[in-house]
Formats: C-alpha cells, sequence, structure tokens
C-alpha cells in the first residue's frame, strides 16, 4: 500500500513538472514574440521618423528659398512625426507613466493602434533590456537636433514674414538646414543597428530555450509513461480487490446483456449463487415491468449514445421478493477500442424506497380515511381546472357536509366520530367511479371531483351520493344514528379561474343547501353571487392601485427564531396595504384580487425594491440577522421579466446576496416546475438562498424535493399548529425534518402559536420557528432599528390569541 501511494505520489509530481515546463515553455516563447513584434514596432518608428525628419528638412528649405506656404504646412506635417514620437515617448518615461497621452502622440506620429500598444508594453516592461535600452538613448540622442529643427523652422516663419526681406539671413537659415542635414545622415544608423542586435539575439535565446524545454519534455515523457504503467497495474489489482470485496452490488456485463463477472454482495442481494448467474441475461431477474427502460438504457450505453446510465430499477429475488435498487452502469472500451465491457453498480435502496412512499403518502393522505388531504386535492383541483380551460372539458365539484355529524361526536365522543367518518368514507367510495377523485377536506367536510361530468349527469351523482349516506346507518355501543348530506355543487369549465374560486363556489353551494333546510343538493349558479364578489374584487383593484400609486404599502417584518441558539436570526418581510380611510388589511384581504387580476407582479417588485433599499441603508444594523425572507408568488416566478428584473436588482444592490432569502410556495414550485427551477437557478448564481414554503401540502412534495435545489424547507402549518397535541402531526413534521436533514436542508416551522410546540419542535431537530409564540408581525424599520441596537423583542411562549400571519 505504501510503495503504490509512492508510486502515485512520484507519477503525479512528474506530470506536474511536465506541465510546469510546458507552461514555462510556452510564456517563454509568447514573451519572447512579443518582445519581437515590440522591437518591430519600434523598427516601423524609426523609418517614420527618419522620413519625416528629413521631409521637414526638405520643405523648410524649399520654403526658406521660395516662401511658398504649401512647402512650409509640409515641413510642419512632417514636423509633426518626430515630434508626435518625441512627446510620446517623454509620456512613457514620466512617472508614473502618462498613457493616454502617450497614445495619442504616438498616433499623432503616425504610428498605427497595434504598433501604438506593442512599443508601450515594450517600453514599460522590457526598456532595461540591453539592445532596448540602447535604442532608446539612441532615440534621446537626436532630441537636441529636432528641437534645433523646430527652433530654425520657426526662424525661417519669422524671417520670411519680415515686410523687407533679408536675404543674407536667409542664406544663413538654409545653411543651417543643410549642416542639420548633413549631421543627422547617420544617426539613426546606431538606432537600427541596436535593433537588429536585438533580435538576433531573441532568435538565438528562443531557440536555445525550445531546445532545452523540449530535451526535457521527452525526458519527464518517458519518466511519466514508466510510472503510470507501474500505476496502472497497481490500480488494476485494487479493483480486483475492491470487486470482490465491495459492500454493495457489483457486474460486468456483456453488450449481450449477460453477467460476465458479479461480486459476493450482489450474490447475497438477489440470494443466488455466482455460478447461477455467470453468463445469464440480467432480464431473467428484472422485474416484468422494468425490462422495457433497462432494454433502453442498455441499448444507449451499447450505441454510443451515452456513456453512464444511473435509474431506479427492481429485481426479483431467487425467493420472489421485489427488491428496489439504484443502478448506476458505466460503458469502457479497451485500450484499443474494439471490446465494450459495462460495469454495474447496484445499490439495494428497497428500505428507502418504501419510506419514501410512505412519507408521501401521507403527506398527500387523509391520516384518518385514507383518502386524499385537502393541499393534495386542491392540487389535483387546479390540474383538473387548467384542462378545462386549455382543452374545453368540463368538470363538477361536489363539496358534502354531514349534517348530523356533531350529534354523533356530541353523544359518543370522538373514537365514535372517527369511526362513522371512516365508514362514510368507504360508502362514498363505493358509489363512485374509478376515474372520480374523492378526498377529505377536514372534520366533516368531503369533496368529490366528478371528471368530464356536468349538468344532469352531476346532479345524478350527487343524488347518488346522498342517498348512500341517507340509507346508511352508523351503530355504536348499542344506538344508531341516521344521516344525510348537505351538497354544494360547482362547474369547472373554460370560464373557472383557479381550484380556490372552485371550492369557494362549491363551499356556498353547500351552505346555502344548509340554509335552506339541510338535507339536500344545491348546484352553484353564477348569478347567485358573481355581481356581488365582482364589485369587491374591482373594488380592491382600484384600493392596490392606488396604493401602489401613493405608497400606502408597508413592510412588516416577523423573526423567524433558531432553535440551537448558537446561529443568527431571519425574519420574514411581510406586506400590509392602508386604504385611504387609513384602515390597515393584512395580505389575505387584498392578494386573491392581487393574484387575479395581475397586479401580483407590481406588488412583488414593490417589497423586493423596498426590502434591499431599506436593508442597504442599515447594512451596519444587519450582524445580528443572518437573512431577509421575501416572498414570490407563482405568477411572478412564471414571468421572465420579473425573473430578469429580480437578477438585475440584485446585482445593482449593495447588499450582498447571501442576506436574502426567496420563499415560493410549494404549489408554485410543482404546477411551474420549470419555470421555479429557472427562478431558484438564477438567484442562487447571485448567493441568494431559496426556502419552499408550505412544504408538506402536496402529494409530490417528496418526489419533487430532490429535484428542487432550494435550502430551506418551510413546513407546513396545518402540521405545526397542534403538534404538541397530535401525535399524527408530530410524526409528519418528524418524517419532514428526517427528509430534509438527509438531504442537508434547514427546516423552518411556521404558525408556532404555543410555546409548548416550541419545545416539541426543538426535541425533533428542527432549526428554526416562526410564528406568534416567537414574534407578532412588527413594522420592517422598526425591527432593522431593534437589531442594531441589540434590542431585540423577546419571544413569547404563550398561545396567540389570533391566528395567521
Amino acid at each position: 500500500m505504501a510503495l503504490n501511494s509512492r508510486r502515485r505520489r512520484a507519477a503525479r509530481l512528474l506530470l506536474a513538472l511536465l506541465g510546469t515546463i510546458a507552461l514555462l515553455a510556452i510564456l517563454l516563447i509568447w514573451i519572447t514574440l512579443l518582445i519581437q513584434s515590440g522591437t518591430r514596432a519600434f523598427s516601423s518608428g524609426e523609418n517614420l521618423w527618419s522620413r519625416g525628419y528629413q521631409n521637414a528638412l526638405f520643405f523648410a528649405d524649399r520654403y526658406a528659398e521660395a516662401g511658398a506656404p504649401e512647402d512650409l504646412r509640409q515641413a510642419l506635417r512632417f514636423l509633426s512625426v518626430p515630434l508626435g514620437h518625441y512627446q510620446g515617448r517623454r509620456a512613457l518615461e514620466q512617472n508614473p507613466p502618462d498613457l493616454e497621452r502617450a497614445r495619442q502622440s504616438l498616433q499623432a506620429g503616425g504610428i498605427s493602434e497595434s504598433d501604438i500598444e506593442l512599443l508601450i508594453w515594450t517600453h514599460r516592461y522590457f526598456s532595461r533590456l540591453p539592445f532596448i535600452s540602447e535604442t532608446l538613448r539612441n532615440w534621446r540622442a537626436s532630441d537636441t537636433r529636432l528641437m534645433q529643427l523646430q527652433q530654425l523652422i520657426e526662424d525661417v516663419v519669422h524671417a520670411r514674414g519680415q515686410t523687407e526681406l533679408d536675404a543674407e539671413l536667409i542664406a544663413r537659415q538654409r545653411a543651417e538646414l543643410r549642416t542639420i542635414s548633413e549631421s543627422l545622415g547617420p544617426a539613426p544608423s546606431p538606432f537600427a543597428g541596436s535593433l537588429r542586435q536585438g533580435e538576433r539575439a531573441l532568435r538565438s535565446a528562443l531557440i536555445a530555450a525550445s531546445t532545452l524545454a523540449m530535451l526535457m519534455l521527452v525526458l519527464l515523457s518517458w519518466r511519466l509513461s514508466r510510472r503510470l504503467l507501474e500505476a496502472l497495474h497497481a490500480a488494476e489489482g485494487k479493483f480486483h480487490t475492491a470487486f470482490e470485496q465491495a459492500a454493495i452490488g457489483m457486474a460486468e456485463v456483456g453488450p449481450d446483456g449477460h453477467f460476465i463477472e458479479v461480486n459476493e454482495a450482489l450474490c447475497r442481494m438477489l440470494r443466488y449463487d455466482r455460478e447461477d448467474l455467470l453468463g445469464t441475461p440480467l432480464q431473467r431477474y428484472t422485474h416484468a415491468e422494468d425490462i422495457d427502460s433497462s432494454n433502453q438504457a442498455l441499448k444507449r450505453l451499447t450505441s454510443g449514445v451515452s456513456r453512464s446510465e444511473t435509474y431506479d430499477k427492481r429485481y426479483i429475488s431467487r425467493d420472489g421478493e421485489t427488491l428496489w435498487t439504484r443502478l448506476t452502469v458505466s460503458s469502457v472500451r479497451d485500450g484499443d477500442g474494439d471490446r465494450l465491457r459495462l460495469f454495474s453498480i447496484v445499490e439495494d435502496i428497497t428500505h428507502a424506497r418504501k419510506l419514501s412512499d410512505e412519507l408521501s403518502y401521507r403527506a398527500s393522505h387523509d391520516g384518518l380515511t385514507g383518502l386524499w388531504n385537502r393541499q393534495e386535492f386542491e392540487l389535483r383541483l387546479q390540474q383538473a381546472v387548467q384542462d378545462a380551460r386549455t382543452n374545453d372539458s368540463q368538470h363538477t365539484l361536489a363539496f358534502i357536509d354531514l349534517d348530523q355529524f356533531k350529534v354523533v361526536n356530541d353523544t359518543c365522543g370522538h373514537i365514535a366520530g372517527d369511526h362513522m367518518l371512516c365508514q362514510v368514507a368507504q360508502v362514498l367510495r363505493n358509489h363512485l367511479r374509478d376515474h372520480d377523485l374523492l378526498a377529505r377536506l377536514g372534520g366533516d367536510e368531503f369533496a368529490v371531483l366528478l371528471h368530464d361530468t356536468t349538468g344532469d349527469g352531476a346532479r345524478l351523482a350527487a343524488g347518488k351520493l346522498h342517498q348512500a349516506i341517507k340509507d346508511y346507518c352508523f351503530h355504536w355501543q348499542g344506538r344508531n344514528f341516521s344521516l344525510s348530506s348537505s351538497i354544494g355543487l360547482a362547474t369547472i369549465n373554460g370560464n373557472s379561474h383557479d381550484s380556490t374560486s372552485v371550492l369557494q363556489a362549491a363551499d356556498t353551494a353547500c351552505n346555502m343547501a344548509k340554509d335552506s333546510g339541510r338535507s339536500r343538493i344545491h348546484f352553484y349558479l353564477e348569478r347567485d353571487s358573481a355581481t356581488e364578489h365582482r364589485r369587491r374584487e374591482m373594488e380592491w383593484v382600484s384600493g392596490i392601485r392606488d396604493a401602489l400609486d401613493n405608497a400606502r404599502l408597508s413592510l412588516f417584518a416577523q423573526r423567524i427564531r433558531a432553535l440551537d441558539g448558537d446561529r443568527p436570526e431571519r425574519f420574514e418581510v411581510l406586506v400590509r396595504l392602508t386604504d385611504a380611510e387609513g384602515i390597515e388589511h393584512p395580505p389575505g384581504a387584498f392578494m386573491p384580487a392581487a393574484e387575479r387580476y395581475n397586479l401580483i407582479g407590481e406588488i412583488d417588485r414593490f417589497v423586493l425594491t423596498r426590502t434591499l433599499q431599506l436593508l442597504a441603508r442599515q447594512q451596519d444594523r444587519l450582524a445580528r440577522i443572518d437573512a431577509c425572507h421575501i416572498n414570490v408568488s407563482a405568477r411572478s416566478i412564471a414571468c421572465p421579466e420579473f425573473r430578469a428584473e429580480v437578477t438585475r436588482t440584485l446585482r445593482q444592490s449593495a447588499l450582498k446576496g447571501p442576506r436574502i432569502c426567496f420563499e415560493i410556495t410549494e404549489t408554485a414550485a410543482v404546477t411551474s416546475l420549470h419555470d421555479a427551477l429557472e427562478f431558484i437557478a438564477s438567484v442562487r448564481e447571485l448567493g441568494c438562498q431559496v426556502s419552499l414554503d408550505d412544504f408538506g401540502s402536496g402529494l409530490s412534495s417528496f418526489g419533487y424535493l430532490k429535484n428542487l435545489p432550494v435550502d430551506l424547507l418551510k413546513i407546513d402549518g396545518n402540521f405545526v399548529r397542534r403538534v404538541h397535541e397530535s401525535p399524527e402531526d408530530k410524526a409528519i413534521v418528524q418524517a419532514i425534518n428526517h427528509a430534509a436533514q438527509a438531504l442537508q436542508k434547514a427546516t423552518v416551522a411556521e404558525f408556532v402559536e404555543h410555546g409548548d410546540a416550541i419545545e416539541v419542535l426543538r426535541e425533533i431537530g428542527v432549526d428554526y420557528v416562526q410564528g406568534y409564540a416567537v414574534h407578532r408581525p412588527e413594522p420592517l424599520e422598526q425591527l432593522l432599528a431593534r437589531s442594531g441596537s441589540g434590542a431585540m423583542p423577546p419571544s413569547s411562549d404563550r398561545l396567540a390569541t389570533t391566528s395567521g400571519h
């Protein structure tokens, strides 16, 4: 073992050296090429300088001789070239260098933009190289003659500008010009010579470095190949040992799906001897319902479409037991690519699968009757509404309330009442079609979703249920009880808004049946209350718009307390609306209208923007606050523009991402899974956290959880309110918390309204609690001021007298 470890370390060291030398060689070649480019830029500049200087002398002499203005313009134009070079070099020699002025001056000197950058880069970083330094000295040596030429041209201009031309002065000036020209002739030679010398030196250095690097690379490659070969032999031995001694099932399967090799763990799992499995097709042991999917996975692997497949699969053991496994199959080809080998890892997840199924069942079913619970029923009802709106189909919702349930409870006790509810549930089951959906909403209330049934058909189906309950007789300890029911019916069609409105309509119809004397069926007609309902909603729409326009939306906050006491606290932002009369309304009063009339997006934007402003303004007071929770509606999550605006607002905010935790409801996440995943990904990329609100309220809670990359789970308040009194609620909260811990997600119990509940939740291991027993909502600015001063209000351990948040 120690020998193999040393070999691996040596191989890694050789590989690191090989990579380092290669990188250094590449870096050296790159720098050398850049310097060569820089020297070529210097050479190009020297040519421009020489031509400009000579042409300036030529046209200055012509101007001195004839006084033609065009000659003067040409002399000044050509003089600007060496002057631009001179000014650019002086800008680079400043401390610090004036790069912008250098670029402008060199560009005025006729040098291209690419050569300018090379000149600047070479001058800044390699001016100490001998040949570069010599080149710059030669360049500076020409400064005196350049200044003389500039001054002489100015003198000639002055002399030519006199009223009476002084021919003798002009002759002297022309003589000086010829003297400067003759003295300049050999001056550029040292400049160009030093550049040529530098280029030759660079080429020699480049050849030497490349040769040395190549030799070292060849030597190290040879050493590395030896080490890798030794490591390969060692790895093969270790793999064989690991294969045989692994605690999970492992197998090698041929392209035809037959076992080539199996380990002892897989034999124990399937309860077969090794000799029984070898050479047999794995589909012989596959559950009949999984054969097609297994064949498809094998086809993808053997055809090269996929190199690895991971999926859940059922096997049948020798004694007929069904085993749930997580199968990971990887395809590997041998060195020449001819032989395909499939390696399988088989993990027994039977126990985990049963636990997950049980938890999902408990989260979506009523614990007493085994029917669907309210949360799951509302999800499926929403799907029916969507189906009606999309496919122009029609369904009917029946809301059933037992008329004499309270008599049984009061006379015989709750145990008798529970037995009666279970029997009534069975009576209803017996009189429904297989595709109808039956749920217990709570207490003595049931709901039935009659698919593809409306009008007279719905009345007939409801009549059968009504008569079945009427014919049923409950027996308890020698006493008999007759029952009746009040049933409200509501049609689901393309005009239905959502599950809430349909459920409210059916509930209203049921109440009207009760008000009419009970034991009857009432069909909801929109004209009964539509006008009044629409008037109230439109009043809220106007009120919401007025509140948005006149800044009458205010932010409150409710603390979220950490139960371990070591973590900073969190808080959730809540919104309140103050109407024109100064009356404050909770979100439950105006949010339904905002959702229906597409105002919820504006409210979400206001809450996010205003919250970030307040937090950024008081960042120094956030030391005791871990995160601020901001709710986002399903409509906003589904809006690409809103998602983009959230990203833009967060980027522009001075507040750091981890301070923000967005809350989305489980229903919103499940209904718009794709949009929810995009929203979660975009805010988590900016460092924000995401909390899944009302978790446990849906059928697919655990099924979707593994696909939702959230940081926290907010356990639905329906399980939390009576967790200190209800063993069933406590068991559900324990199951959710356990699943969250397994997935490394923190949990928050909301709607905590009693001090005893806090202790139960602490015992379960819940991370945070929120509710009136912890903190009553207060204005956000007030809470931030308290947190900054350290004067946070004490938690209340008394049962809240008002429910809701």
